[in-house]
């Protein structure tokens, strides 16, 4: 049985409540420059030699910013993304929501108080956003256009609603998401190598700290599966994680003073 397969049906059996996960063995977060911290998450399974790759990140130091490659994204490798990313000194960038076969962005996407797309009414969906340096994640239906909002994105589905696991439907990918803790920390995660459920990676998500979790009070799916990808320019840190396919539109995590932290 190749690993796939293996690890589809071994998502199988957690969903339906005769396994459980292993609980993640993690290091403390590792602060790698001012208001930006890292932790690597391994040994999720016994038979994967995946991680979880997650930042924590404070909105008051940090902006985000959707950058939309369009047309483009054909030529948009990973050299020419860490290229994009040193112009507009941003240290960190991932992929962001939903596109079609034609490289257009499908969901809401404002970035820098400018909305790029509109939203689409699918139940499932969510949308993240930031109003006055405060992340949320809300319901496409409970979101209300403010010119104070400086970015957001629209995917799904949600992984965690006010502390509580929704139901979520079976299957496995690897997996970007956002999320954000009471403190109002927003963490940015994407795996390496790494096939998970949403249940699964919510319950991480959603899990406290002091048993291995990223203890989010709310957290929203990205584009996952071949959209994958996680790369950092940073002195303390340095990953690149390409895509299996070129994205519509990527999330760069900029610092507000425009310096190199």
């Amino acid at each position: 049985m190749n690993q796939k397969i293996y690890r589809w049906a071994f998502s199988m059996l957690i969903y339906m409540g005769l396994l459980s996960p292993a609980l993640a063995a993690s290091s403390d977060w590792t602060p790698i420059a001012s208001g930006l911290s890292y932790k690597k998450i391994e040994n999720l399974v016994s038979f994967s030699d995946g991680a979880i790759h997650a930042f924590q990140i404070d909105p008051s130091i940090y902006n985000f910013e959707v950058v939309v490659t369009g047309k483009d994204a054909i030529q948009t490798g990973a050299r020419s993304i860490t290229g994009l990313m040193q112009q507009q000194n941003a240290v960190i960038a991932t992929n962001g929501g939903f596109f079609s076969p034609e490289m257009g962005l499908l969901g809401l996407r404002v970035s820098k108080g400018s909305s790029l797309s509109p939203i689409k009414s699918t139940s499932w969906w969510g949308i993240f956003y930031i109003k006055h340096n405060q992340a949320h994640v809300v319901s496409y239906k409970n979101y209300r256009p403010d010119s104070a909002i400086q970015f957001a994105i629209q995917a799904g589905p949600r992984l965690v609603v006010n502390g509580k696991i929704p139901k979520l439907k079976p299957g496995v990918s690897y997996r970007t998401a956002l999320g954000i803790q009471p403190s109002n920390k927003i963490i940015l995660l994407a795996t390496e190598n790494l096939l998970l459920s949403t249940q699964e990676l919510a319950e991480i998500m959603q899990r406290p700290e002091e048993k291995n979790g990223l203890n989010c009070v709310n957290a929203l799916n990205l584009d996952g599966g071949r959209s994958t990808q996680l790369y950092t320019r940073l002195d303390k840190l340095s990953l690149e994680l390409p895509g299996l396919t070129k994205v519509a539109d990527l999330i760069f995590v900029i610092p507000k003073e425009r310096t190199k932290p």
